[in-house]
């Protein structure tokens, strides 16, 4: 498996782990959960948690203006806050994602279509 998006593309697999996760909730208890991981040497963040651990453990975003972005897991009463990290010193070097291309596109056509 090679990947592109979060290095370079000619990077490979170093290996698989399990790696725990842990939390500290709005309450104050830590809350540990488990991930399974790539080992990719040189990836332009520390650690990547993809879809497959938001369904895992059915993750909830819940943004607010005034309260912030929380994270929660169904079925449970914790909340996780939110908070942004700093880029990190490769953070220039990400591919740009086909998500934000076809955004991109997207409001062109929205606009030549109103035009």
């Amino acid at each position: 498996m090679q990947l592109w998006q979060l290095t370079d593309k000619d990077f490979k697999l170093r290996g698989f782990i399990h790696i725990p996760i842990y939390m500290v909730s709005t309450d104050g208890d830590i809350m540990e959960t488990e991930a399974e991981a790539y080992v990719v040497p040189n990836m332009t963040v520390p650690i990547l948690l993809g879809e497959d651990f938001q369904q895992s453990y059915e993750v909830c975003v819940t943004r607010n203006i005034e309260e912030g972005t929380h994270l929660s897991f169904f079925h449970h009463e914790y909340q996780i806050r939110a908070i942004p990290v700093e880029h990190m010193r490769d953070f220039g070097c990400l591919h740009q994602s086909t998500h934000m291309v076809g955004q991109f596109v997207r409001q062109q056509l929205h606009r030549h279509n109103k035009n």
